[in-house]
């Protein structure tokens, strides 16, 4: 930094000349702002302000912050600016902003874990355990014989509970154990023809195991099995069915975003867009695409008129609607 010419640097809230500084601690972590420049805000600097600006933005990567100092060179207050889309607070970081971002059906916008459908497929609890089945009694789809009966057999008396009792019946510990696995290591015991078979281990839980076979299958007819005997269909969790990313989701105009637009009645949405207020550079930029908005949304108005209403309606509402 002294090469470039700079001299001086704020460390951890104090100001230092960069000839008077020693070696810091290594093991500290310490937060270093370079002092760029100091002005007063007068046209007169106004060049000198963007020359400033643009040094800043070169030396830390994309980010300035400005201060407002009193008189003894207190700060009154300041502001972080970013030239790339990443805020400078929280480190949220931005796509560019362009129309396939706003639409579900491009990979650049969907949400990534329902693709952009709103909805997916999730194991529901009581189509693995029927709670009001025994283990038995067909509680598991799985018969009455089969290894995994005598697995979840093993589980329930480790929890000392009872495997004649109906699965709703048993502890609450107990069904998270089937269902979400056991911490404690369980003793298992299988009789085979060669003899008897011991070993202890956590038991992995039908819920969990379900759920990675169905992940890690390349099998269509298995992932069709899945759905059909142990999934149902759910509102996305990550999108709350809004079938976007969390980044177009975060663009609002006059604090709403475009899923919360779009599900506006006509009437509130032409509301909406006639109360947004543009500056003369916000005007020339999206005047002629906002007056557009308007008229389409009063055509849709209309149309809706003539499906619901009677020609007398129809008639009274374009006898009174402004004329464009």
């Amino acid at each position: 930094m002294k090469k470039n010419g700079y001299k001086r640097v704020e460390i951890d809230g104090e100001i230092y000349d960069l000839e008077d500084i020693s070696l810091l601690k290594k093991s500290y972590r310490h937060t270093i702002n370079l002092l760029i420049d100091r002005l007063k805000l007068k046209k007169e600097n106004f060049e000198r302000l963007y020359e400033a600006i643009e040094l800043s933005l070169k030396e830390s990567d994309g980010f300035v912050e400005i201060r407002e100092l009193d008189i003894n060179e207190k700060t009154i207050k300041s502001k972080t600016y970013s030239e790339k889309l990443v805020c400078p607070n929280c480190g949220f970081s931005f796509p560019e902003i362009t129309p396939k971002l706003f639409s579900f059906n491009s990979p650049y916008g969907a949400c990534p874990d329902c693709h952009g459908l709103g909805f997916k497929f999730e194991f529901e609890p009581t189509y693995i355990l029927d709670p009001d089945k025994t283990i038995y009694n067909g509680a598991t789809k799985s018969g009455k014989d089969s290894y995994l009966i005598k697995t979840l057999e093993r589980v329930i008396l480790h929890y000392k509970d009872d495997p004649n009792k109906k699965i709703r019946d048993l502890k609450p510990e107990t069904q998270n154990a089937l269902l979400y696995g056991s911490k404690d290591k369980i003793s298992f015991e299988y009789v085979t023809p060669n003899g008897v078979y011991t070993f202890k281990k956590q038991f992995e839980g039908l819920y969990n195991m379900y759920e990675r076979r169905y992940k890690s299958t390349d099998s269509d007819e298995m992932r069709n099995y899945y759905q059909n005997e142990f999934m149902t269909m759910k509102t996305c969790q990550t999108c709350g069915g809004k079938r976007l990313k969390i980044e177009p989701l975060s663009v609002r105009i006059n604090g709403k975003n475009i899923q919360e637009i779009s599900d506006m009645p006509i009437e509130k949405a032409k509301v909406f867009f006639e109360n947004i207020e543009l500056t003369d550079f916000e005007h020339k930029i999206v005047g002629e695409l906002l007056n557009e908005i308007k008229k389409r949304l009063g055509s849709l108005r209309m149309l809706v008129l003539v499906i619901f209403h009677s020609p007398e309606v129809l008639t009274h509402f374009l006898a009174e609607s402004p004329k464009e």
